[in-house]
């Protein structure tokens, strides 16, 4: 009835001050909302002014490519306070950018400046229930996917001396990982190349994905990439479980290590990463102990050489030792067989010698005796005759009648004719 009859009065006006219809406004709400109500927004963005929160509320289409509503909603400092002694820390959580909430607001408008929300209450389980439903969601369609251990397949190389380190310059968090690895005590090289990216809000998933594109092309120019950031709230955390930016950890070609500063709670990229660490500093311990450790591979390594070397000097000292002394003993055993054939040959050689000029006389006897007896002089002395035809000896089978013959005796020549 109020409603009709505050139309029915501006019905009647032909013309009317902005006063006045910001006054009916304002009655309208007061009368039809008068009781504080629980709305479900986003907050866009977080001011802070002498301890009061002024946010901007906003809720996005379904396919979050446009606004359908924005507001703006303020939660004075009293107010905060008694929220924060209920729900502790987990308020300042939720008073983040990007964060969706359910909040009990009391809807007031007034002529000056306009529509604004007093925030009385803040539903913590709404938020963080909305949050691990998401999560859920992700790690589901991660794993039917097949990208949970893509990442984790991957091997390491023996020593992580380059790392591409995702993260904003200015953390705290960032500063403390290159510290951890310049002052490690045991003076290992490892150079960190920093891709400045967002690690909180609303810019993180498409800045960690737009640089892990370019650490792709990059791939030879590094060992490992290093996502970290400092602590922060639960809420902050989220950023991590964006369904994009894991599945681009997934396909990171390089083992992807993550220390993001949550000692309690992991975020969807902790269970998409080969290695995840709590902290960045858990990130750079884990990296030089990794190196400490493929060192210790080597000294080991080192010292078995040296103990084989070892071995195989001694046992070849051993059988040299031995060959030494077998040469020596083989050495004076055929020093004693060649001296006693020495003792031998000079003991029988003047006797052989003797005998050998002996027997060799006795040849030469014979053959004198052999070159007298066939001594053609004395051959004819013993009646022998030679008989040639044509200066050459002749048998009697070959003779023919008119040969003439020429006969040598001992004491003269004749002449005969054949017949």
């Amino acid at each position: 009835m109020r409603i009709l009859f505050i139309k029915k009065i501006l019905k009647k006006l032909h013309t009317y001050s902005l006063y006045d219809l910001n006054e009916y406004i304002r009655r309208i709400l007061a009368l039809n909302l008068g009781e504080a109500l629980w709305v479900t927004a986003e907050i866009a963005q977080v001011g802070l002014s002498r301890g009061h929160y002024y946010l901007d509320l906003v809720q996005k289409s379904p396919d979050g490519d446009e606004l359908v509503a924005q507001s703006q909603a303020v939660l004075w400092q009293g107010q905060y306070r008694q929220l924060r002694r209920q729900t502790g820390l987990t308020i300042d959580e939720l008073l983040t950018a990007g964060v969706a909430v359910r909040i009990k607001v009391k809807v007031d408008f007034h002529e000056r400046f306009g529509l604004k929300l007093f925030i009385e209450d803040i539903d913590p389980t709404y938020t963080f229930g909305l949050l691990h439903q998401q999560r859920q969601e992700v790690i589901r369609k991660l794993q039917a996917a097949g990208l949970f251990e893509k990442n984790a397949a991957l091997p390491l190389p023996s020593v992580i001396q380059r790392v591409a380190v995702l993260s904003s310059s200015t953390a705290a968090g960032y500063q403390d990982f290159l510290t951890h690895l310049r002052e490690n005590p045991y003076h290992y090289a490892i150079a960190a190349t920093l891709f400045e990216v967002a690690v909180q809000g609303a810019q993180v998933e498409a800045d960690i994905v737009a640089a892990l594109n370019r650490i792709s092309l990059l791939r030879r120019q590094f060992d490992a990439v290093v996502v970290i950031r400092g602590g922060g709230a639960r809420t902050d955390l989220a950023a991590f479980d964006q369904y994009g930016l894991c599945v681009a950890a997934a396909h990171c070609p390089l083992p992807l290590l993550t220390g993001i500063g949550h000692e309690t709670d992991a975020a969807v990229l902790d269970l998409v990463a080969a290695r995840s660490l709590k902290t960045p500093t858990a990130a750079a311990d884990f990296i030089i102990a990794h190196n400490l450790q493929f060192e210790q591979r080597l000294l080991t390594a080192g010292q078995a050489i040296q103990r084989q070397a070892l071995a195989l000097l001694r046992d070849a000292g051993r059988r040299l030792d031995i060959m030494s002394q077998q040469t020596k003993s083989s050495a004076r055993q055929q020093l004693a067989v060649h001296q006693r054939l020495l003792d031998y040959i000079s003991r029988t050689l003047p006797a052989l010698s003797r005998s050998r000029l002996q027997y060799a006389a006795l040849e030469i006897d014979q053959l004198e005796r052999l070159q007298q007896s066939l001594n053609i002089d004395n051959a004819l002395r013993r009646g022998f005759t030679i008989t040639t035809r044509n200066g050459k000896a002749v048998k009697a089978a070959e003779l023919r009648p008119g040969d003439r013959l020429h006969t040598r005796f001992s004491d003269g020549k004749a002449d005969s004719i054949v017949e």
